[in-house]
């Protein structure tokens, strides 16, 4: 299993950043997803990049504010996705940790792709809430 973690801070209040991430509508600042298809709403979504790779999440746990859980899986690895938000002042910390079991063709590369894939996230969503 692949376990990759990365904390940011975004100067900008813990809502802001909250209703960012868990939009399903709004996802435009995400420059790799084409489309997020709704299938079963509060509960499923499969993301469809411009690449055309598919990944089908379920929300497994949210508290909003503080903390948003998602089951995942694609063709290359099945896993967790867990952020947990703070408020700090008038800045929001988010510690992102991404959990994964890569199918046996992706072991090698799994801890590369999640941490390009959590870097990329961040930097389109500091993007994002900062404007």
């Amino acid at each position: 299993m692949a376990e990759v973690n990365i904390k940011a801070s975004f100067q900008c209040p813990v809502q802001k950043v909250w209703q960012t991430v868990v939009s399903l509508t709004n996802y435009s600042w995400r420059q790799e997803i084409d489309q997020i298809e709704i299938v079963k709403s509060g509960k499923k979504y499969i993301e469809h990049t411009k690449k055309s790779k598919d990944t089908t999440f379920r929300i497994t746990k949210r508290e909003t504010g503080r903390r948003y859980e998602l089951s995942m899986e694609n063709t290359w690895m099945k896993g967790q996705w867990i952020m947990l938000f703070s408020e700090e002042g008038k800045s929001t910390a988010l510690d992102f940790t991404i959990k994964a079991v890569a199918k046996w063709y992706m072991k090698p590369f799994a801890g590369f792709i999640i941490k390009r894939q959590q870097k990329a996230y961040i930097q389109n969503l500091k993007k994002a809430v900062e404007k």
